[in-house]
């Protein structure tokens, strides 16, 4: 919307300047010297930033206007489509090409038709491609047919702006995308067994018996993938796709200590929001979180770490507890917020039972479970309004805590 055309073909004055800015993030991409343009590296960003290309000092023309894909699928716009599809002549023009100088900008014109980015560079890519250039196959030592397909094409894959033919034959190259296999593996690494995630289960890395050094001989195999020496580093020695297979082997280096275990298998329904909406129920989870207080110890230390936190040693065990134990910190995060301000507030109440069942993530996957939130919502979500700055009684300050409870289960229907 900033960076729009005007019908003189500039950039609205009044819009300059936030054009400008929001574009800042993707400044390499309408960069024009080609050792700084980053078009090729961050393909997906430039396309997303799509309307900065208005703004590059040197231009064929400009991005496409918004409507274009509307205006061509229309048969009765037949006539509009074509006057705006003749600004993009030049990037199929063999005389005035500017295919390469406004490459992401002719790319904006794709509902013009294909004409405009098919080339004469490579040959076409045969259609069974894709069965022959796998990774799996290749892995399992079927590399021939797909360097056979794929021979030709090396061009497409060529980063180097001045020799790459990806600019000139952009959809002929795009056909041959399944290639890239080829340069993700190769290498001489072996991969690992079929049983690498039993070996190397968290249960017996934690273990720090037999079972931890069985991983830990399997997985010496490709100690070269996080090797930080350069010379024996083997990752992109055509072993990326390798190297992933042993990506179980990163729980070795997860710090561990005994200091907490996971939770018990009540511990969901004592921790429940339905129980701790009770006194009795409060104390019961309460205990039970207490036994795991390190993982939220959030005190720090002079030199910025957690003087008495347990969560970098017990990551998936203190993750475990953050589950069970949510709303229960939470509730007593509202108990200190609510002390600290005293009577001075309005104490708006928590989300019912039913809100916080029928509303959380899981249960709203469902249309049942939508429909369900929804009715909970309506019933109830009346008496957190004086959290919205429209209404006529704001109660936003002291109950924070509260109002971003009441948003995240029923905000898209108190709007």
């Amino acid at each position: 919307e900033l960076c729009n055309i005007t019908g003189d073909g500039t950039v609205d004055a009044n819009s300059l300047f936030a054009c400008s800015i929001a574009c800042e993030p993707a400044r390499c991409c309408i960069e024009e010297n080609l050792d700084e343009s980053c078009v090729f590296d961050n393909m997906l960003l430039c396309l997303n930033y799509l309307p900065c290309q208005n703004l590059k000092p040197t231009k064929a023309l400009d991005v496409a206007p918004r409507n274009l894909i509307q205006v061509c699928a229309d048969d009765e716009m037949e006539a509009e489509c074509k006057e705006m599809c003749e600004r993009a002549s030049c990037c199929s023009s063999p005389s005035e090409n500017c295919l390469e100088s406004d490459f992401i900008t002719c790319l904006s014109y794709s509902s013009c038709g294909m004409p405009i980015f098919t080339g004469n560079e490579i040959r076409p890519a045969p259609y069974y491609i894709n069965y022959y250039c796998n990774a799996q196959d290749i892995l399992d030592g079927y590399r021939g047919p797909c360097e056979d397909i794929c021979a030709g094409s090396e061009c497409c894959r060529d980063s180097n702006p001045s020799t790459t033919c990806f600019l000139k034959d952009p959809l002929r190259c795009l056909g041959y995308s399944s290639c890239s296999v080829l340069t993700l593996t190769g290498g001489e690494l072996n991969g690992p067994p079929p049983d690498i995630s039993q070996v190397c289960s968290w249960e017996n890395v934690r273990s720090y018996g037999p079972e931890r050094a069985e991983c830990e001989a399997l997985c010496e195999h490709a100690s070269c993938c996080t090797s930080y020496s350069r010379n024996s580093n083997c990752l992109m020695d055509g072993n990326i796709v390798t190297c992933l297979q042993y990506a179980r082997c990163g729980l070795l280096d997860v710090p561990l200590d005994e200091t907490v275990s996971f939770p018990p298998a009540q511990a969901d329904q004592i921790c429940s929001y339905e129980n701790i909406m009770t006194p009795q129920g409060e104390a019961e989870c309460g205990s039970l979180c207490e036994t795991a207080e390190c993982c939220f110890d959030f005190s720090s230390s002079t030199n910025g770490t957690s003087t008495n936190s347990c969560r970098d040693t017990n990551a998936l065990e203190c993750a475990s507890w953050t589950m069970i134990c949510a709303d229960f910190q939470l509730g007593r995060m509202i108990n200190a917020t609510e002390e600290a301000v005293g009577d001075f507030v309005y104490n708006l109440p928590r989300p019912t039972v039913a809100i916080k069942n029928n509303c959380n993530f899981r249960a709203r996957r469902t249309d049942y479970g939508a429909k369900q939130c929804k009715k909970a919502c309506k019933k109830s979500s009346w008496e957190a309004e004086c959290c919205l700055p429209s209404s006529n009684f704001f109660c936003l300050f002291g109950n924070e805590l509260k109002c971003g409870e009441w948003m995240l289960y029923c905000g898209s229907y108190m709007v």
